[in-house]
């Protein structure tokens, strides 16, 4: 498997780049870090959720980032880990079956 995005730990530190065929020794560094998923090339949302998200660009798009703004509201969405959780939640809105 070969590291699509750079791997970091929570404080923003690269344990691995980008590019990188990964191995056991590699796997194993990555759970006592932490890390509980890397991005594989690939694999879907390789290139990131952000990426993937603007390439929707819907009007379903804009109304759900409306309400996850209000919901975000006293949240730092520059933040490294709110932007992605803020990600996560984008995607899960558009791919629930429910809302659509």
């Amino acid at each position: 498997m070969v590291i699509a995005r750079d791997v970091m730990d929570l404080n923003g530190r690269v344990l691995l780049t980008a590019g990188v065929k990964t191995t056991p020794k590699h796997l194993k560094i990555f759970k006592i870090w932490g890390i509980a998923e890397i991005s594989i090339e690939g694999q879907p949302g390789a290139q990131g959720r952000s990426a993937e998200v603007k390439e929707t660009g819907s009007k379903r798009l804009d109304e759900i980032k409306d309400q996850l703004k209000t919901a975000f509201l006293y949240n730092d969405l520059d933040h490294p880990f709110i932007k992605e959780l803020f990600g996560i939640c984008i995607e899960r809105q558009l791919n629930n079956p429910l809302e659509k």
